[in-house]
């Protein structure tokens, strides 16, 4: 199932005109999602831009689905480590999200580790609360201000909606 599953995305994406997303700095080990960085990668302008530029950086993603996610949250960036002259972030994507709203979602978080990207400063959780300080402000998702939002985020997910309203079979 799993060999098929992958034939089906190698063809989708070369048939989509884009390579397989298997390495890269944007990664995954659930099949599904690897279906959707594909699929927006196809569609979206924006989402490929987000991936390629964190592709360039020093930040690995790693993607993966929470079914026990906050009802009103859809995705959340977690800081993991740095260490070897890279930094590690974890996006977890709510199991109730699928197709457009799940890879818009992921555009969202995956701007918030542009944002990382961008703030060679951030090597802790620490000093990602002091970036979000800066740049973001306190997220209404999540209880006892322990999330942080940012406008460009939020404009990334429209963005990446957007687009994909218009490429929409």
């Amino acid at each position: 199932m799993d060999f098929a599953l992958g034939v089906l995305v190698l063809v989708a994406s070369i048939a989509g005109g884009q390579e397989p997303r298997d390495g890269g700095h944007v990664r995954t080990m659930d099949a599904r999602l690897r279906v959707e960085i594909n699929e927006g990668m196809a569609r979206s302008s924006a989402f490929r831009d987000l991936v390629t530029r964190l592709d360039a950086s020093d930040v690995i993603v790693y993607v993966e689905m929470e079914c026990q996610m906050p009802p009103r949250l859809f995705g959340r960036l977690a800081f993991m480590a740095a260490g070897g002259g890279r930094r590690y972030v974890n996006v977890r994507l709510s199991c109730a999200l699928t197709d457009e709203p799940l890879i818009a979602a992921l555009g969202h978080e995956l701007r918030h580790a542009v944002e990382i990207a961008d703030a060679p400063s951030v090597v802790d959780v620490a000093s990602l609360a002091a970036l979000y300080g800066r740049i973001g402000f306190a997220s209404h998702g999540v209880p006892h201000g322990a999330g942080f939002e940012s406008r460009a985020a939020i404009e990334s997910a429209r963005r990446v909606w957007w687009e994909l309203g218009r490429t929409g079979e």
